[in-house]
């Protein structure tokens, strides 16, 4: 039987599949909305190093650094190409949200 956290689990898997097709078909700012989603719900299920190492890759030994499922370089291509386009929300001023009367 598959436990809801293995089901998870699985999925962050499968979410580094979308964000590798989506980097190939240049969909920038859907390989960003993979790659952010990935990394907050493995924090928010606090996975395990080894999992998150095999997701996320390692540069802890400089000379042998770990290339995870979504490789750091294309990570930064994505969120390189989402701020050049202005696709990104990080960078954007807070505006409050304008009452409406009536």
């Amino acid at each position: 039987m598959i436990t809801k956290a293995e089901d998870a689990r699985h999925k962050l898997w499968e979410m580094s599949a979308s964000f590798r097709a989506y980097m190939r078909q240049k969909k920038y700012s859907q390989a960003k909305h993979c790659y952010d989603v990935a990394r907050n719900v493995s924090v928010f299920l606090e996975m395990s190093e080894d999992d998150m190492v095999s997701l996320f890759g390692s540069r802890e030994e400089p000379d042998k650094p770990i290339v995870g499922m979504f490789p750091e370089e294309e990570v930064q291509k994505a969120y390189r190409e989402c701020i050049r386009s202005n696709l990104t929300n990080e960078n954007r001023k807070y505006e409050p949200i304008k009452k409406v009367h009536g």
